[in-house]
């Protein structure tokens, strides 16, 4: 809106206020960077800082599940707001900050914070002959799987999430790079998803090792692992879920305060036309409580593949699944933000989520996208709860800048 709409709208409110204050027209007096606005002092910027970048997005989203769901009477709401500052100092080091608004959050209501905050030393090894290596030290993405870096709504093809999607953010240490053409990232963190690990039986901890290959243009492959020692609530989250010891189920609460976690993901993104993208993910892993009766295997799928049909257009389907897909022995898998598999807890043998969606990019930075899709939720044999199968729909208005 440009200042004299402003002051229009103003002057109808008050009058005598608006009279005594002109209309001034900015347009085409924009500065091209900060650095040529701040005049002078922006000037001497470039002695020291290489790169001083202001990014983020909002997306508003609104979703219906049916009886069973999370919101079987609708939601609409700011989904996510995030605003990213990343600043490189010459020949030093780069600092990144995510600064968050979530409103559909694990708990329900509004929440604001610090998501990634982390400072990155580049080549600190000065490897030379194509080969590097890197330091991030902070608060990161845990570097397992591929697909939360699509998490965001900017990235994410669809509206929600797979059934299960390994992310979330750690404290500790990470170092990555490329040593004879093969990407690496490895890491040592907290492991526990309390931000204060005295609050949750100290450090965990996690040691993750994730390797990628391009073994043409067209083709990604990436292979992951991750072993949390000992968690009461594990770092890395699952649509919702975090690893802990079984509770509250029909077959019984262990008596084990922690667990162990050894997990792997083995994940593919292959563009098999201009027009035809395909993602897939495959992961699993074993759960080892001190009580052997309360271990669990879990797995979980993935397979995207979308379609640009037009310039502006694209057609997406996902089909996904998580849970130990046995009879005998559950796990809480939530599928967030549909499923809300809380309900069902640790007698959940599966939950599988088929999704269907088109996305469309208005302009700039500035796409919209709608989607529906089925949640099947299928119980142990012991349990109590009936298997069911819950449709939904969502649309969503994502601007990233």
């Amino acid at each position: 809106m440009e200042t004299r709409t402003l002051f229009a709208l103003v002057s109808c409110a008050a009058p005598a206020l608006a009279q005594d204050v002109p209309a001034t027209d900015l347009s085409g007096a924009e500065h091209g960077s900060m650095r040529e606005a701040l005049g002078r002092v922006g000037s001497r910027l470039d002695d020291w800082i290489d790169r001083f970048r202001l990014s983020g997005f909002v997306a508003t989203r609104a979703f219906d599940t049916e009886r069973g769901g999370s919101r079987p009477n609708g939601a609409i709401g700011v989904q996510a707001a995030t605003l990213f500052v990343d600043v490189a100092v010459k020949d030093v080091a780069s600092a990144f900050l995510e600064l968050r608004y979530d409103y559909f959050t694990e708990a329900g209501q509004n929440e604001a914070g610090i998501g990634e905050a982390y400072v990155t030393l580049p080549d600190v090894c000065q490897l030379g002959s194509g080969n590097a290596m890197s330091l991030r030290v902070g608060r990161f993405d845990l570097p397992f799987g591929e697909y939360y870096l699509q998490e965001d709504p900017d990235q994410n093809k669809l509206v929600g999430f797979p059934a299960a999607i390994p992310y979330r953010w750690d404290e500790g240490i990470e170092a990555f790079g490329e040593l004879g053409g093969l990407g690496f990232t490895a890491a040592v963190t907290d492991g526990t998803y309390s931000r204060n690990s005295d609050s949750n039986g100290g450090i965990g901890p996690a040691v993750t090792l994730r390797l990628h290959a391009r073994p043409t243009d067209h083709l990604y492959l990436s292979l992951s692992g991750i072993h949390i020692h000992e968690a009461g609530s594990s770092a890395l989250c699952f649509g919702g879920s975090v690893i802990t010891p079984v509770s509250g189920s029909i077959t019984g609460t262990s008596p084990s305060p922690t667990v162990r976690s050894t997990l792997g993901s083995f994940d593919v993104r292959w563009q098999l036309a201009d027009t035809l993208h395909l993602q897939t993910s495959v992961g699993g892993g074993q759960v080892d409580d001190e009580s052997d009766v309360f271990d669990r295997a879990i797995l979980w799928f993935m397979v995207e593949p979308s379609w640009t049909v037009a310039p502006q257009w694209a057609v997406t389907a996902r089909v996904s699944g998580a849970g130990t897909f046995d009879d005998r022995d559950g796990f809480e898998f939530e599928g967030r933000p549909y499923a809300n598999g809380a309900t069902y807890g640790f007698e959940l043998a599966s939950l599988q989520r088929l999704q269907l969606g088109v996305s469309h990019t208005i302009g700039k930075g500035l796409t919209a996208k709608a989607e529906v899709g089925w949640d099947r939720l299928t119980a142990i044999e012991q349990s109590f709860l009936p298997d069911d199968t819950r449709m939904f729909t969502a649309i969503e208005l994502v601007f990233a800048f």
